[in-house]
C-alpha cells in the first residue's frame, strides 16, 4: 500500500510542478525568466503549487525509498528536470 500511496503522491507532485512552471513562463511570454531571481510576474497560483508540488514529490520519495532504495533520488531528479530545462528554451524564444 505504502508503494501505491508513495508513486500516486510523487506523480500528483511532479504534474503540480510542472503546471507551476507552464503558469509562470504563460505569464511572462516575450520576457527572459531568470534563474537566480524573479521574473517580472509570478503568478502567486504558481507559487502555491511549486511549494506544494515540490513537497509531495520530497513526500512521495520518502515513502518510496524502503522499497525502491537509493533509486529515489533518480525519481526527485526526473520530477524536477523538466521544469528546469523549459526555462532556457523559453528563454530562447523571448530572445527572439
Amino acid at each position: 500500500m505504502q508503494l501505491i500511496v508513495g508513486w500516486i503522491v510523487a506523480i500528483a507532485g511532479a504534474s503540480m510542478f510542472w503546471w507551476s512552471t507552464r503558469m509562470l513562463l504563460r505569464a511572462n511570454r516575450g520576457r527572459r525568466v531568470p534563474y537566480l531571481s524573479n521574473p517580472a510576474h509570478v503568478p502567486s497560483r504558481s507559487i502555491m503549487l511549486r511549494s506544494i508540488g515540490a513537497g509531495a514529490v520530497v513526500l512521495g520519495a520518502a515513502l518510496l525509498a524502503p522499497e525502491i532504495g537509493i533509486s529515489v533520488m533518480l525519481l526527485v531528479a526526473l520530477a524536477f528536470a523538466p521544469s528546469l530545462l523549459w526555462i532556457p528554451v523559453h528563454n530562447r524564444r523571448a530572445a527572439k
